[in-house]
């Protein structure tokens, strides 16, 4: 199956969940595959070898790893979901997707070299989305 027929796989099955009442809490694990996917087809790329890969998520067409990290809303002082420091030397790129929990649409929010990103970050691996946007 196509990265793109997956997705949109991902986003009906999003959308009937919210609309049987799921609160969007309870979607996280699909919430961040499917920024995952939609950041393999942002770049061109593919999704990493395996699920949970150590570092990385997804293969840019140079062969660049990229860690995606999915945000649902943009609300302020909402923090990028948490990254794990000891794995920093196995990405060489950071993109953050937002996910719109009402209508599953997907959104790049930011991209960047994982040299440029890291140092962003404080001490337990968090940053705010308005540190990023602003």
């Amino acid at each position: 199956m196509s990265i793109q027929s997956r997705l949109n796989q991902y986003q009906a099955l999003h959308r009937d969940e919210r609309a049987d009442g799921a609160p969007a809490g309870e979607l996280v694990g699909l919430s961040r595959r499917m920024g995952e996917l939609f950041a393999a087809l942002h770049v061109g790329g593919s999704m990493a070898d395996k699920v949970n890969q150590p570092g990385f998520d997804v293969v840019g067409p140079a062969g660049e790893r990229i860690s995606v990290k999915t945000v649902q809303g943009m609300a302020k002082g909402k923090d990028v979901p948490g990254f794990n420091l000891r794995m920093a030397h196995l990405v060489d790129r950071v993109i953050v997707v937002c996910l719109d929990p009402a209508t599953a649409e997907l959104s790049i929010i930011h991209d960047e070299a994982a040299a440029d990103f890291l140092p962003r970050l404080n001490r337990r691996g968090f940053v705010t989305l308005h540190a990023l946007t602003h």
